[in-house]
């Protein structure tokens, strides 16, 4: 993910975390460029919601593979 320099910081100091990673239809793990950026709503403070489905999900099965954005 091109331009992802900061993010991770303003992410934790969020108000509110949007999880817009990964739409339904993603297949496997996050790719490793985005999993910093799972990581940073993990820790944040604020309440993490999903467009659809938590980013790192899969949808058919529920399974995590690796890393998710926020809870489950």
């Amino acid at each position: 993910m091109a331009g992802t320099d900061g993010a991770e910081g303003l992410i934790e100091r969020a108000d509110l975390v949007v999880d817009g990673i990964v739409g339904i239809g993603g297949r496997g793990g996050l790719r490793p460029d985005a999993v910093p950026l799972a990581d940073a709503a993990r820790r944040a403070r604020a309440a993490v919601v999903a467009v659809d489905l938590p980013s790192g999900v899969d949808a058919d099965t529920g399974e995590v593979r690796g890393r998710r954005c926020g809870p489950i």
